[in-house]
Parts: structure tokens; sequence; C-alpha cells
């Protein structure tokens, strides 16, 4: 019975199929209303009604007389399927975007991390297992020990380096009894070893623009930290190795091979390299400088003089090839000898420009590499504690010792502020203003600040060097192959002197 004007519309339907697919307003079979629902005039409106095809008007004899009154009651047989109104879609114009190109993923970048910093789990090289040979502060090669550290593998610019090689060497020394002068302070615990040869297992995301894992690198730094396992520092202070060479023989170049190349080609300016014919000094020939010098000049064919003890005579002239051997005493060498080259590694009068009376009118260069001189009679100091020896009267005298390279006695214990200073007398500094063609020859080289300064001619001459090493024309003289735990032992060899090669430290071994 449908009621015109009420605000509602009461429907009797005779019956309601949940099959059906009938709609009321958008509402589906399982929403459809049964006998006796009330549904309002918003939802079921009368035009909606118009739509049924068959609709029966049934009037009942009883309620004809209130006809009158009352609306005809309309029963639904089954209603037609209404389709819903079907809206107009509005046009919208989307712009096609092209893909976004994904990021090329390296080989190795599984262990490194991705390009955008984020941390990808990494393969373990055994960086947990790690051991470095260090010292809690300057002191013995008693205080040396092993300790486990893990490697820094939280900076985007650093890389971690497995080390195969590094060397053990004077500086070392210098540098644990506090008698090496740096560009800056040590820090503690400190690790030896300032040069190590070995492979990239780890490299941020910054750093793989340059380099990326597996490659074959060498890095050298005053407090490098080489005697050990694993080594992080920065991606710049690297150079490449190339796979062939052997690890051994390529960490000897990295220090005093590349020292060497730069004191006879670059020192002075390139007019003032060695060449053919030239007559070179080299004091301190046994030491690692001093025999990559004479190797490198006489693979260009000049003449050395080679100066050292002379215990260590035979084995310069016949192993390393020197042309001559001199006393390691200025003061001895033969009169009216002049040379075109001298390289001073010893210092051994205490003042650098004594020298330069053994160089030509016309001579190249004087090169100062060190102090070795003072720096022996320091370390003499500290190990045998000369201070409490001066109370006995076998001391009192100025004799050389021949317990350490035949060292003289000093009363005075050198610093390496006393070493190292450049503080003269007021004559020489008059002297120092007046022009003079000597002067002008002395050239003062310091390998680790040539490093800073150039490091792009530092990776040329390393690749040279590596490429002579490659082919056999370089043969490094290695003394002695040693592990972690016996780098104390070496330490106590170097101070006493008297080795004819390079100690070369194996961390796996």
């Amino acid at each position: 019975m449908v009621r015109k004007g009420n605000t509602h519309i009461e429907i009797c339907a005779i019956r309601a199929k949940k099959s059906s697919k009938f709609s009321y307003n958008g509402k589906r079979k399982n929403e459809m209303p049964f006998v006796g629902t009330e549904i309002s005039t918003e939802e079921f409106r009368e035009d909606e009604l118009s739509e049924f095809s068959d609709i029966v008007d049934l009037r009942d004899s009883e309620e004809s007389e209130e006809s009158e009154e009352s609306e005809p009651v309309v029963i639904a047989k089954s209603p037609k399927k209404i389709d819903p109104p079907v809206k107009e879609p509005k046009m919208v114009i989307i712009e096609k975007r092209k893909p976004r190109p994904a990021l090329k993923q390296k080989k190795f970048s599984f262990l490194f991390g991705s390009r955008r910093g984020k941390s990808i789990p990494m393969r373990n090289y055994g960086m947990d297992q790690n051991l470095e040979c260090s010292y809690p502060n300057f002191g013995e090669p008693s205080d040396m020990e092993l300790n486990r550290k893990l490697p820094n593998t939280t900076s985007r610019n650093d890389i971690v380096i497995q080390v195969e090689a590094s060397t053990v060497s004077f500086t070392d020394i210098l540098v644990r009894r506090n008698l090496f002068a740096g560009s800056e302070e040590p820090f503690f615990p400190q690790t030896a070893g300032v040069d190590c040869v070995g492979t990239i297992c780890y490299a941020g995301d910054l750093a793989q623009r340059h380099l990326k894992v597996g490659d074959r690198v060498c890095a050298l730094h005053e407090y490098l930290g080489g005697n050990s396992r694993f080594v992080s520092l920065p991606a710049h202070k690297v150079y490449n190795v190339p796979e062939s060479v052997d690890a051994s023989e390529a960490a000897c170049i990295v220090r005093s091979y590349l020292a060497a190349i730069q004191i006879l080609y670059r020192a002075g300016g390139m007019r003032k390299k060695v060449q053919k014919d030239h007559t070179i000094i080299v004091t301190g020939a046994n030491g690692a400088i001093g025999r990559a010098v004479i190797e490198l000049s006489k693979r260009n064919g000049a003449i050395v003089y080679a100066s050292c003890n002379e215990d260590h005579r035979d084995f310069i002239l016949d192993d390393i090839g020197a042309d001559h051997w001199l006393d390691e005493d200025p003061s001895m060498w033969p009169q009216g000898l002049v040379v075109d080259i001298i390289v001073d590694t010893v210092c051994f009068k205490g003042n650098p420009r004594y020298l330069s009376k053994f160089l030509k009118w016309r001579g190249l260069k004087l090169v100062n590499v060190g102090k070795a001189k003072e720096l022996r009679r320091a370390l003499l100091k500290q190990v045998l504690e000369v201070e409490k020896m001066e109370e006995n009267d076998e001391f009192a005298q100025d004799e050389p010792f021949a317990t350490i390279c035949g060292m003289q006695f000093m009363s005075k214990k050198p610093t390496k502020e006393s070493i190292y200073s450049k503080k003269s007398s007021w004559i020489s500094n008059i002297f120092q203003r007046i022009p003079s063609i000597f002067r002008s020859k002395i050239v003062d080289y310091n390998l680790f600040e040539s490093i800073e300064e150039r490091p792009d001619l530092v990776a040329d001459d390393l690749s040279l060097l590596f490429h002579l090493l490659e082919t056999d024309i370089l043969k490094p003289t290695i003394q002695l192959k040693v592990s972690l735990d016996e780098i104390p032992e070496a330490h106590y060899l170097l101070e006493t002197g008297g080795l004819q090669g390079t100690i070369v430290c194996n961390p796996n071994s």
C-alpha cells in the first residue's frame, strides 16, 4: 500500500528472492529489503515506482467504502532490473612519465652498501679476527703486544685493506721512541708500520667512485698501522698495485724505492735529475733508502760512491753494485773528490751543508734526507740510559761505543726538538743572506710531505717502480720475514743495527 502525502512509503512485497538482481538506489541483492521494511523517500522515490511494469490494483469489497480516505494497495509482482544511472566520466589528462632507470648495482655492492648510503649486509673477510701489533705509549719494544680491534667500516669515504705484507723500518723505531718529527702527534694505542700492500675488502659508497672491492693497493703514511691484518684509511691515500708482483717485494718498493726515485729525479727540479755518467755519493748506503738510491742510479748508468761502515763494504760492492766504497766519516774521504749529486741520509757532522764542499762547481744538488747519525745517538741514550752511566769513571772519556753501530758518546741527551731544530748562530744567518751557488743546490727532502703535496706524482712514480719490479729490473733485498708476534724482536734487531736488508712482516703467517 502506497500512501501519498506521507513522509514515508510502505511497501508490502509478496515475495522477495535473495537471488534477485534488483537494486534499490544502488543497493545490491544482499542488501535487498524484505517484507515490512520501511524505506525513506530519499532512498526510494516515486519516480522509480513508475518504472515497474506489472502493477495490480486490488480493491477489497469491504474496504471499498473507505476508499475515499484510503489509497489502493499496490502489490509488486516482480520488479525489472534497474540499471543505476551512468555518470559520464570527467576527462582527466595524465602525462605519462618515463620510468625511473634502476641503479646499476656493482659486482660487489652487497659487501659495502648502495650508492645512497644504505647499509647492506657485508661479507666478513675475517675482520673479527683482526690482530695488530701496537703499544700503549712511547717506550721499549717489550711494551708492544698483539691486540684485537675491528677495522672501521662506518665511514663512507674509507676503505679496509686486507694486508698481505708490510715492512718493519727504522721509522717505526723513531715513532715508538718519540724521536720522529711528524706532521702530527701520534695517537695511542699506536699500531706499528708505516706502509702496507693488500686487497680491498670493504669500500664505502663514496669510495666506490674510484675503487672497488678486490682491487690490490698499497698505502703509505707515518701513522698508518700497517703491521696488522686489516687496515682502514681514507680511499684517496692508496695506490694501485699490479696483481703479478710479489707482495713482500712490493712492500719494499712502497717506502724506500719511492723515496729514492724522487730524490734522484724530482728533488730540486727535473733539470737536476740523475743522468748517465753522473757521479753520486750516497751516505748510509747500507740503509733501505741508500740501497734503493744505488740500485736506481746504476740502472741509469751513474757512477756511485757508497759511504757506510766497513762491515758492510763487501755487501755494498758485491751485492748492491756500488762502484766505490767510502768510509762513513767524511773527513776520511779522498782529497779532491767532487761529484755531481750527493744524497745524505746520515748527516754525520750534524751540519747538512758540510758535504757541499764535495759538490762540483757545476754540480746538481745535495739532498738532505735525514739525520740518522743524531737519531742513532738519541736512540743510544734511551737504550743504554747514559744518564746513570755518567757517574762511572769508565764513561768519563769521549770514546765511541761499539755496542750500537759505533755511535759516539754524548753527555747531553738529545731530543727530537733539538735534532730537527733549524736554529743557527747570528753569523750563519748573515752568511745565509749572501747569494751562493752552493746554497741554491741544497735540497731538503721529506717523503711524507711529498706525498701530501703531490699525490699525483707519487702515483706516477709508484706505477713506474711496480713496472720495473714486474719486469725483474728491480730486485729488493729482503733479509728477514717475520709474523706479527715477532715484530718486537725485529725492533730489537733494528735498534742494534747491522742489518743488510729489509724486514718484511707477513701478518697471516
